[in-house]
C-alpha cells in the first residue's frame, strides 16, 4: 500500500520537479526512492535538536546566581548570565542529568541538588529552575608561639586528592566569586570565600633572609607548614566543616622551628669533580630520596612526603651531600651525575631512616645499561602486530620490532617502572618477566610493575601477552529518577594484581549507563561503580578499605564475554 501511496504522488513529482521518466523501469524504481528518502526525513525529525533554558537560583538569597556553570553530563555545559539565565542548544533527546557547578574540574557539591530531565525531539525547554548554596566564609586568627598577631601570612584551605593513587593535601578549585587562600591583616586575621565542604587549614612560615651568600643546607628557604588547629603533622590535623551562607573559624599559633629530624650524609664515588677555583657550593643536580613503604604508596601526611630533593655539597667535601630533617620511613637515594670516563651514571642506596643521623652513606655510580626483550604472543603469533607495540620502560620508550625483539637503552640502575601500549582492543598483557621473576607476582608499590638494574648484568624482560582477552558488558544501576550520567565506573584486579595498573580499568558513564572493558586479564575482579569519586582514589588502599564488600565480584574468563549490573555508591552511601 505505501508503494501505491508513493507511485500516486508520481505525477505531481514529476510536475514539480519538472523532468520526464523517460521508461518504465525507472519508474517503477521512483517511488522505492521516495519512500527511502520520506523514510530517511522521518527519522530525521525524531533526531532534531532540543534547547534547554532556565535560571540558577542562590539557595540563601533567593535571588539569581550569575557566573556558575550548568552542566548536562554528556549533552553541553554553558555559563549562567547576570541575570543568572542560561541556555543550552542542540541538546540530543535523551535524559539528562542537569546540574549547577562551581568549576569544570571540581567534583559537583553536595549543594548543588542535580536535576533529571527528559528531552524529546525538537523540544524547547524553559524555565528549569536550578539552586545552588552561596559560598561560606573561613575566618580566623595567626598568631606566633606566643600569641602574638601574624601580619601577611598566607592562608590555605586544602582539599584532599589523589595522584596516581597516592593522598595529598591540595589547594581546592577556585570559586566563582571566591578564592583558594587568604592573607592575614595587622590583627592577624584572615578571610576566605570557600564552597561549602571540609577542609584542612594551614599556613607556611619561612625564615627572613639572610643577607650573606648561601653557604649551607640550611641557608635554603624551606618552609615550616603548621595545621590547625596548631600541629606540624597533617595526620594530627582537625578539618573545618563549611556550610553554605555561613562562617567557620579557625585561630591557631604556627611553629617557626620544625621537629628536630636526624639527617643523612655521605659522599658520591665515581662522579667528575668540578675543576678550577673553588666557589663555595658545587651543586648535584639531580639528587633524591623517595620513599618507599610496604602499602607503596606516599605517605598521606604532606610532611611526611619526601619531595625530589636539589641538594648542595659543601667545599669540605666536594662529593659530599647532607639531607636534612629526614622523617622516619624507608627510602630510595638516588644519584645521577657524570661519571669520571664523561658518561651519565647512577647510583641507588636503600636507606632505612631511624631517630638518628645516618653519615658516611656511600653511593657508587655505575655505567647505565642496555636491557635486551622480548614480545611473546600466546598462541596465534600472527593475531597481534609486534611493530605497533611500544615498551614504556621508564625514560626510554621503545617499539618492538616485527619478530617482537626490543632494546631499552642507557637504563640506570635501580627500580623502573614499566608498562606495555599499543596492542589491539582485545589483548591483554599476561605477565612481564625478567629471568625467572614474574614483575607481577612481585609488584608490591603503585609504582608496579619494576624491573630492575642492580650491578654490571640486567637479566633480559619477557613481555607475554595474549589476544584473547574477556569482555563485560555493564550498565550501573540507580534508584528511580535519578540519572547515571556523569558516574565513574571501576574495575579493581584481585590482590594478587593490586599493585599492577595496568589492569585496572575506568569510565564516566553517559545517561544510559552502559559501558564496556575489552581486553581483560583472566581474573576475579571487584566492580565499582561511584557517582562521585577522587580521580585513582580507587587505587589507594586505604581509600578502597572503606569499600570493602561493595563491589560486584567479577570473573574473568579468556575470550568470554559477560554483561553485568552493577549497583551505584551514592554520595551520601
Amino acid at each position: 500500500m505505501r508503494l501505491l501511496s508513493v507511485s500516486f504522488l508520481l505525477p505531481v513529482f514529476q510536475d514539480f520537479v519538472h523532468f520526464e521518466i523517460p521508461d518504465y523501469n525507472a519508474r517503477m524504481r521512483l517511488p522505492v526512492l521516495l519512500l527511502i528518502v520520506f523514510v530517511t526525513l522521518s527519522k530525521a525529525q525524531d533526531q532534531l535538536p532540543a534547547s534547554v533554558s532556565g535560571i540558577v537560583m542562590n539557595a540563601s538569597t533567593n535571588s539569581p546566581f550569575p557566573g556558575v556553570m550548568v552542566m548536562m553530563a554528556g549533552a553541553g555545559v554553558t555559563t549562567t548570565e547576570e541575570n543568572g539565565r542560561f541556555t543550552l542548544k542542540d541538546v540530543r533527546p535523551g535524559t539528562w542529568t542537569i546540574q549547577a557547578l562551581r568549576s569544570a574540574t571540581a567534583p559537583p557539591a553536595r549543594d548543588s541538588a542535580p536535576r533529571v530531565i527528559t528531552v524529546k525531539s525538537g523540544e524547547d525547554i524553559r524555565d528549569v529552575r536550578l539552586w545552588l548554596a552561596p559560598l561560606g566564609t573561613l575566618r580566623g586568627r595567626i598568631m606566633d608561639p606566643e600569641g602574638n598577631p601574624l601580619r601577611g601570612v598566607t592562608v590555605d584551605p586544602l582539599v584532599v586528592a589523589y595522584q596516581a593513587g597516592s593522598k595529598t593535601l591540595q589547594l581546592p578549585e577556585i570559586a566563582v566569586g571566591g578564592s583558594n587562600h587568604g592573607f592575614t591583616g595587622g590583627d592577624g586575621e584572615y578571610e576566605v570565600k570557600l564552597p561549602p565542604g571540609t577542609y584542612y587549614v594551614a599556613t607556611t612560615y619561612y625564615a627572613p633572609r639572610q643577607p650573606q651568600v648561601i653557604s649551607s643546607v640550611d641557608s635554603l628557604r624551606t618552609g615550616i607548614r603548621t595545621y590547625y588547629p596548631g600541629t606540624l603533622d597533617s595526620e594530627l590535623a582537625a578539618t573545618v566543616t563549611l556550610v553554605g551562607g555561613d562562617t567557620a573559624y579557625a585561630d591557631f599559633k604556627v611553629f617557626f622551628k620544625g621537629p628536630t629530624l636526624p639527617k643523612i650524609a655521605g659522599t658520591v664515588v665515581g662522579a667528575r669533580r668540578a675543576s678550577g677555583p673553588s666557589v663555595g657550593l658545587r651543586v648535584v643536580p639531580t639528587l633524591k630520596l623517595i620513599p618507599r613503604n610496604v602499602a607503596g604508596y606516599a605517605a598521606s601526611s604532606a610532611t611526611r612526603m619526601i619531595p625530589d630533593y636539589r641538594m648542595f655539597a659543601q667545599t669540605a667535601s666536594p662529593d659530599g651531600f647532607e639531607i636534612q630533617g629526614v622523617p622516619t620511613g624507608t627510602y630510595d637515594l638516588v644519584v645521577d651525575d657524570v661519571m669520571l670516563d664523561g658518561r651519565q651514571g647512577r647510583g641507588v642506596v636503600r636507606i632505612d631512616m631511624r631517630d638518628r643521623d645516618l653519615e658516611n652513606i656511600v653511593v657508587v655510580l655505575g655505567p647505565r645499561q642496555d636491557i635486551e626483550g622480548k614480545v611473546i604472543v600466546q598462541g596465534s603469533t600472527n593475531a597481534i602486530p609486534l611493530e605497533q607495540v611500544a615498551i614504556r620502560g621508564g625514560p626510554p620508550v621503545v617499539m618492538a620490532a616485527a619478530d617482537g625483539t626490543f632494546t631499552l637503552r642507557e637504563v640506570g640502575e635501580g627500580a623502573q617502572s614499566i608498562r606495555v601500549d599499543g596492542l589491539p582492543p582485545d589483548a591483554y598483557v599476561a605477565d612481564i618477566r625478567q629471568g625467572p621473576v614474574s614483575l607481577f607476582d612481585a609488584a608490591r608499590t603503585l609504582s608496579g610493575p619494576q624491573y630492575t638494574i642492580s650491578g654490571s648484568y640486567a637479566a633480559p624482560l619477557e613481555v607475554i601477552v595474549s589476544p584473547n582477552g574477556g569482555v563485560i558488558d555493564g550498565v550501573v544501576d540507580a534508584p528511580a529518577q535519578q540519572n547515571v550520567a556523569g558516574s565513574t565506573v571501576v574495575l579493581v584486579p584481585g590482590p594478587s594484581r593490586r599493585f599492577v595498573q595496568t589492569q585496572y580499568r575506568s569510565a564516566v558513564v553517559g545517561s544510559t549507563g552502559e559501558f564496556t572493558f575489552r581486553g581483560l586479564a583472566p581474573g576475579v575482579y571487584q566492580l565499582y561503580a561511584w557517582e562521585s569519586v577522587p580521580n585513582t582514589a580507587w587505587l589507594n588502599p586505604d581509600f578502597m578499605s572503606s569499600f570493602e564488600g561493595r563491589g560486584q565480584s567479577v570473573a574473568i574468563e579468556s575470550g568470554k564475554r559477560q554483561s553485568i549490573r552493577v549497583r551505584l555508591i551514592q554520595r551520601e552511601d
